[in-house]
């Protein structure tokens, strides 16, 4: 009887351990990303293959509706209001090396284990932490995901989005407020967030979720005290803080800018991922003229925005 050999035995682990953790760790890097962590709380997930993701877009409402009466003669207007956003489908990916000499040297089934274990580990934290860093990106690289401050800016007026020229486009604009020009958020911050949601924002949607940077979470944190606001309640086992604004979840992320918060609704957006490449691992491959063997972990998606006026962004938040 042949016994097999430490690579077949690192093989069969590896593959065990992936086939696993699939779910959970998709879970798990939910969990510790607060934007993700509601988008798929609320079902905003979705599956997609092609190069490119289509939704189709209203920028402009229809204003031929009139009174009419008896022989009334209605003027036909084709406003061209509505069109297609594009999103183009990006990739991130890490990968993960088995190093011949690490193997030879580990003893005992829990050793082995537990190397398997952390190499995986590892590597899902660096590829949750590049996704974080790629989603809070000023200007995205080519090759990049579209990052929520694309979609939410604070200079909304000029840039394509999706396709769509905002400087030609008002509807494809977010709103914005710029926290400064009023004064220390100390004493102004709670009427400046009641001015963005229900003057602009509430207009075109229903705000359901505000993510904060550190600086104005921190603000907040001292104004909800003095103002008695409640915690929220309904964030489960997700890794960040845990306070609301009228019973809005507020979350601390510290990948977006500091001085930021952005009041979102969550039936504008989504997130949309390939079903074969949602933290998917490749098959172990060889390394030419070594000994190594490496694979990687892929996601393949895009965030999609198909209704930034429904969202706003308060910057420049300073005591």
């Amino acid at each position: 009887m042949a016994f097999p050999t430490l690579t077949e035995t690192f093989n069969t682990l590896y593959a065990a351990a992936f086939q696993r953790m699939g779910k959970k760790v998709t879970d798990t890097q939910y969990s510790k990303m607060p934007w993700l962590f509601w988008l798929d709380k609320n079902r905003r997930v979705s599956e997609a293959g092609g190069r490119w993701i289509g939704r189709p877009i209203r920028l402009r409402k229809n204003t031929a509706a009139q009174a009419y009466g008896r022989g009334h003669v209605f003027s036909n207007v084709d406003l061209d209001g509505v069109t297609v956003a594009k999103y183009d489908v990006k990739n991130v990916g890490i990968p993960l090396t088995r190093y011949d000499e690490d193997e030879v040297v580990v003893r005992g089934e829990s050793q082995i284990f537990s190397l398997v274990q952390e190499n995986i580990m590892n590597s899902y934290e660096a590829l949750r932490e590049e996704i974080q860093t790629q989603l809070y990106a000023t200007t995205p690289a080519a090759n990049e995901l579209a990052s929520l401050l694309h979609y939410v800016a604070d200079a909304p007026t000029t840039g394509t989005v999706a396709g769509i020229d905002r400087a030609n486009e008002s509807d494809w604009r977010n709103q914005y407020k710029d926290s400064d020009a009023d004064g220390s958020a100390n004493t102004y911050l709670l009427q400046q967030m009641r001015e963005l949601v229900d003057t602009y924002i509430n207009r075109w949607g229903r705000v359901d979720y505000i993510i904060s940077g550190t600086t104005a979470h921190s603000i907040y944190d001292d104004v909800a005290l003095g103002q008695k606001q409640i915690q929220d309640r309904r964030m489960g086992d997700a890794e960040f803080g845990k306070l609301a604004w009228r019973g809005i979840p507020l979350v601390l992320d510290h990948f977006a800018p500091a001085d930021a918060m952005y009041f979102l609704t969550s039936k504008s957006w989504e997130w949309s991922v390939h079903p074969q490449r949602h933290f998917s691992w490749t098959k172990w491959k060889e390394i030419p003229d070594q000994l190594d063997q490496v694979a990687q972990c892929r996601l393949r998606g895009q965030l999609l925005c198909t209704n930034p006026k429904a969202n706003g962004v308060l910057f420049d938040i300073a005591r």
